[in-house]
């Protein structure tokens, strides 16, 4: 019996090894395509649909679909909408104006399904190279806009998109040079500018026609519950919900609280504030001592400070907001920290009527 199997083993162990190797080979490269697939997307929440886009744009959505499929991107479809709808409305041959990323002159492509295909393969390959360098989703948003070069620098610099580094490279890029550029959105930011090169403001722009998740989002520490936006202030918001991420490393701001979720809010949209600014009501002051633009007029971007015991602040901390929307009628929207289940991190909307508003200080 023994001397039988020695001459099966003999006979058959090149074929039965080639089995093995091949059954290896196999699991390998079936292993390294499920991670592949899974590591196509920069981390972070997606979007979940549209809002506001034109007839001129919707009536492209299949076609978007089709080669979003075709690319490995069909997750985006929604920030693809909202590409057309920035870059051209639906409007005219080269709707995605793709004809640059292939270095021709501006609406050279006058198919509007080449340029559709050819946009989004450029989009997606942007998004993969973002991934490939530990960039983020917004990173391969704004390099539709300026170019490749864009997913580098950031990586270099953190790897998280922000408004500053957008506004940076654009600086660098056009020599410093400047152009007027005044409307609703830079206005609501504090500008009447832009560097003359691409849009700094192209993200936030984008992000008007985006619906993001807002039931939950991943904090370091832990998980935040984001309330949704009142219905009524979501087409006048300026800028992207809060991604949950914890910028404050330092741990100077203890998790959930006021003071921790504005020191956030502000570094997520590159308008980064000090990481000792003391409790809710001491950011005026502390804010004038460090430097920071501090006054009493209500405005998109900052952080607004609450003495001690006004609109429910703490009576012995006060209170800190962030400023979303201002009202014509001078009441602000607000998103805040600790005031619904105190502790647990959950942001919140509020509404400060302009009787109070006017009263507050603001810090940006």
């Amino acid at each position: 019996m023994e001397v039988a199997l020695t001459q099966f083993l003999l006979r058959y162990r090149k074929p039965i090894t080639r089995v093995i190797l091949g059954f290896f080979i196999f699991i390998v490269v079936t292993f390294l395509l499920i991670f592949t697939n899974n590591q196509t997307a920069p981390s972070g929440e997606l979007a979940t649909g549209n809002h506001h886009l034109s007839d001129a744009v919707l009536r492209y959505k299949s076609t978007i679909e089709k080669y979003a499929k075709q690319y490995g991107g069909t997750e985006y479809v929604p920030y693809i909408l909202a590409l057309m709808q920035v870059e051209s409305g639906g409007e005219g041959g080269d709707p995605m104006q793709a004809s640059e990323s292939l270095g021709l002159a501006p609406n050279t492509i006058q198919n509007p399904e080449k340029s559709i295909q050819q946009g989004i393969k450029y989009f997606v390959a942007n998004v993969k190279s973002a991934n490939s360098k530990g960039a983020d989703l917004k990173t391969a948003l704004q390099s539709y806009n300026y170019g490749s070069g864009f997913v580098a620098f950031v990586a270099q610099n953190g790897g998280t998109y922000s408004f500053d580094l957008a506004k940076q490279f654009s600086s660098t890029k056009s020599g410093g040079k400047k152009v007027s550029y005044i409307n609703a959105l830079s206005t609501a930011m504090g500008y009447t500018y832009r560097y003359n090169y691409g849009n700094m403001f192209y993200v936030a722009k984008l992000m008007e026609y985006v619906n993001e998740s807002t039931s939950s989002v991943q904090s370091t520490n832990a998980a935040i519950s984001l309330q949704s936006v009142p219905s009524e202030f979501k087409k006048q918001l300026r800028y992207p919900v809060y991604d949950g991420r914890d910028y404050n490393t330092s741990g100077s701001y203890p998790f959930g609280q006021c003071t921790w979720y504005v020191y956030n809010r502000m570094a997520q949209l590159g308008k980064p504030v000090d990481e000792f600014m003391g409790n809710g009501s001491e950011w005026g002051i502390k804010g004038k001592i460090l430097g920071y633009s501090v006054m009493n007029t209500p405005k998109v971007g900052t952080a607004v400070s609450f003495a001690p015991g006004v609109f429910d602040a703490d009576p012995v901390y006060g209170h800190v907001a962030f400023v979303e929307v201002v009202n014509v009628d001078g009441s602000l929207l607000i998103s805040e920290c600790n005031v619904v289940d105190p502790g647990s991190g959950t942001v919140s909307y509020r509404v400060v009527p302009s009787s109070i508003a006017k009263a507050l200080l603001y810090v940006g």
